[in-house]
């Protein structure tokens, strides 16, 4: 099955003496070193520093780049959190350089605080369950592949369900990429223009970005010269209502279009906005595509300014 949303970074998480390291190993040995995973980050920042008594301001700090790295759907977070009895016996088989049964109680207690923080965020697994080796590897990885999604409408519904968990019912800042392969439906699909509500609004979008990237070509523009495909950075089009800009790079067969969305209903619209976005960059594609530019890789990069589910929808 085609997936346009891969995951891009794996963050472990957990107490000392949950499991992460062998999970580590676990998901490598399933997938072939398919992802890059990392082993701690903010999370585990967050819980030392309160458990040494970091100034709060310190704590604050972790917890918004733990956000922001939230924030972007291609990451995800896996946190292992046993029962604290697990967790004891495994210190007391192993020993630890820097925790003992009391400390790892605190540290236990503090992981579970702050993951009932988080809410339930869409790229967040957290695993209570002591399984063994290969049974939790094998629930990770099953959640990792479905969590790579196959379709502009399946990444909306993730965002929606960020912008849920968020403060405020709001994922500021929430971003992703989109990799596309060029019979993908999402590149295909003339209907994403006929969303009553915005359809003069798609159909001004979608002529003002073909006029930018024909008057380039064409030398339409202040310096009265021909921009080349592969070298333009001209490729833009930019307006200040809820799609913002629209910038094509087409660099060494990979073609790009970066989208900044200032403001997007996560629960009414932004699935319809994702499907006209696809579709408009199969327009801007084939259109290239009769310039003789024959792209092999295919990406849009998409950052929502406020990503909110209205108070009426709540």
């Amino acid at each position: 099955m085609t997936r346009v949303l891969h995951i891009r970074n794996i963050t472990l998480e957990g107490p000392d003496c949950c499991g992460k390291s062998t999970l580590y190993s676990g998901i490598h040995r399933a997938t072939g070193f398919r992802w890059n995973i990392q082993d701690r980050s903010q999370l585990s920042m967050i819980c030392y520093a309160r458990q040494f008594g970091r100034p709060p301001e310190s704590v604050a700090a972790w917890r918004r780049e733990l956000n922001d790295f939230l924030l972007d759907l291609n990451n995800r977070l896996v946190v292992l959190l046993p029962g604290h009895q697990v967790t004891v016996q495994r210190l007391r088989e192993r020993g630890d350089e820097y925790q003992d049964v009391e400390s790892l109680g605190v540290l236990h207690g503090l992981f579970e605080e702050e993951v009932d923080r988080l809410g339930p965020r869409p790229n967040v697994l957290v695993v209570r369950e002591p399984l063994e080796r290969s049974a939790l590897a094998e629930r990770v990885v099953s959640w990792l592949r479905e969590s790579e999604l196959t379709s502009s409408s399946e990444v909306a519904r993730a965002v929606r369900d960020a912008a849920a968990s968020c403060p405020g019912q709001e994922a500021a800042g929430c971003r992703f990429r989109l990799t596309l392969e060029p019979s993908s439906p999402d590149l295909h699909s003339p209907e994403a223009m006929l969303h009553p509500p915005e359809e003069a609004y798609y159909a001004r979008i979608l002529s003002a970005v073909l006029q930018n990237i024909g008057d380039e070509l064409a030398g339409r523009n202040e310096y009265c010269r021909r921009e080349a495909p592969g070298a333009t950075r001209r490729f833009i089009f930019t307006q200040d209502t809820c799609i913002s800009l629209l910038h094509t790079l087409l660099r060494d067969g990979h073609l790009r279009m970066r989208v900044y969305c200032r403001s997007s209903n996560a629960q009414d619209v932004l699935e319809h906005d994702l499907r006209f976005i696809c579709h408009l960059f199969g327009r801007v594609r084939a259109h290239l595509l009769a310039q003789g530019c024959e792209p092999s890789v295919l990406s849009i990069d998409v950052e929502l300014g406020s990503a909110h589910i209205p108070l009426q929808a709540a």
